[in-house]
């Protein structure tokens, strides 16, 4: 599927569920995806061994959003997760609107980029930042694009996130200038903080964030 026009491409699944058609329409080729699921019964040591065939695949395992009914001794899970849902933008001196890029890293208290604490999904490696899709002519961007942070507990209290914003040039794909980006409340390199002030976890919500 592909969507008819590019904004729309955050909610195409839904549109998709929906049977939305007037929002999407068939890409017009050949290509398809099939997918089959198999029920398996156990924790995941229990299924690594009664499935050993199974973890020869390469198989990307994910975590179900939350804790499982019974925690462990010992489980650790330190996972933030992070919705780039939308932005409003100036169009400033051009005579179109830009097309906006964003980029997320997280910083620890000394201002130092946290090498590889951002995943854009299951069975990739951690990088250093995450970027985001382009809009292409769009001051109203919407994104719906999810990342998750596994931060360290011992990095939580005092790291930061910071959220650059780009205008990539349709012209010369070389080219981009930074737009602005979000500043910090205690000044600590520039973005928003997972964790307040006395050590708890920011909560549940829409937060928003005023570009510099």
């Amino acid at each position: 599927y592909r969507c008819n026009t590019e904004s729309e491409w955050y909610q195409i699944h839904e549109n998709i569920i929906r049977k939305v058609n007037s929002r999407y329409n068939l890409s017009g080729s050949n290509a398809g995806l099939a997918v089959s699921l198999q029920l398996l019964h156990g924790d995941i040591e229990q299924i690594r061994r009664e499935y050993m065939a199974l973890f020869t695949r390469g198989i990307a395992i994910t975590k179900k959003l939350g804790f499982s009914d019974i925690i462990m001794p010992g489980e650790m899970r330190n996972d933030l997760y992070v919705t780039l849902e939308r932005g409003e933008f100036e169009k400033g001196g051009k005579s179109v609107a830009r097309n906006v890029e964003v980029t997320v890293c997280v910083l620890d208290a000394d201002g130092l980029v946290l090498k590889g604490s951002v995943w854009a999904g299951s069975g990739e490696s951690g990088a250093d930042e995450y970027h985001s899709i382009v809009l292409y002519h769009n001051n109203s961007p919407r994104w719906a694009e999810q990342i998750k942070l596994p931060l360290p507990v011992d990095k939580f209290r005092g790291s930061h996130m910071r959220f650059e914003f780009r205008h990539c040039s349709s012209k010369c794909h070389a080219f981009t200038f930074l737009m602005g980006c979000v500043l910090g409340r205690d000044g600590v390199g520039m973005g928003i903080g997972p964790g307040q002030e006395d050590g708890r976890t920011l909560p549940d919500g829409t937060h928003e964030l005023i570009v510099h």
